[in-house]
């Protein structure tokens, strides 16, 4: 699971400028003095910066910032990196963690044009099985119930949508989500529930980014 306002609580910097970001780092995180930050928090209107890095992959900064008003979070980087990513940490669930303190997260990606939307369950082996190739699942967005078969990831800790943009679009008209996930001997995984009001901000932002209205 991403890092936390709680995990991150120094001042965060603006987007681009990597070597205050470092020097920031430097007093906050390793001599341990978080008045002595010297970056800012200016950011995207309506995005409260919560934890900035420098990411290799992505060639550049990476800001997780929570998007006011909601309980949704939304990784930036450079626009080249030509990757649009939002998350939700669930609003209850019943997996069992060995760190009551993790959660699993609804994520949807748009990686270089490639959209999607996946249950990340964060270090849990979802099947506890080699992996099956698909997952059974059951979800209700404002009581309306659809089952289907996900795709399991190679490492078994996340389930892809298997239509990503209808999902997206039926989340983004959705005021609530409850998600259920099976094992092969049938028995329930757990059952997440997702406020999901105010989701079409964040959805539609990643859908644009991958051409889609």
């Amino acid at each position: 699971m991403p890092p936390t306002v709680a995990d991150h609580p120094y001042a965060t910097c603006s987007r681009g400028d990597i070597f205050r970001c470092v020097a920031d780092r430097l007093f906050t995180d390793y001599a341990g003095i978080p008045s002595a930050g010297v970056c800012g928090t200016a950011h995207a209107s309506g995005c409260s910066p919560v934890y900035t890095t420098v990411d290799v992959d992505v060639g550049g900064l990476v800001v997780l910032c929570q998007v006011e008003n909601t309980t949704w979070f939304r990784f930036d980087g450079p626009e080249e990196a030509n990757v649009s990513w939002g998350y939700l940490e669930p609003e209850s669930h019943t997996l069992e963690y060995p760190d009551p303190t993790d959660s699993p997260t609804l994520d949807i990606v748009c990686d270089n044009g490639m959209l999607s939307v996946f249950i990340d369950f964060y270090c849990l082996n979802v099947s506890g099985e080699p992996v099956l190739g698909q997952i059974p699942v059951r979800y209700e967005f404002d009581g309306s119930a659809t089952e289907e078969a996900w795709e399991e990831s190679d490492f078994d800790e996340f389930a892809f949508s298997p239509d990503p943009e209808a999902f997206a679009k039926s989340l983004a008209a959705s005021q609530e989500l409850a998600f259920e996930a099976w094992n092969p001997d049938g028995s329930l995984v757990g059952t997440i529930v997702f406020d999901t009001t105010g989701a079409d901000t964040e959805v539609n932002r990643v859908l644009t980014a991958c051409g889609i209205r």
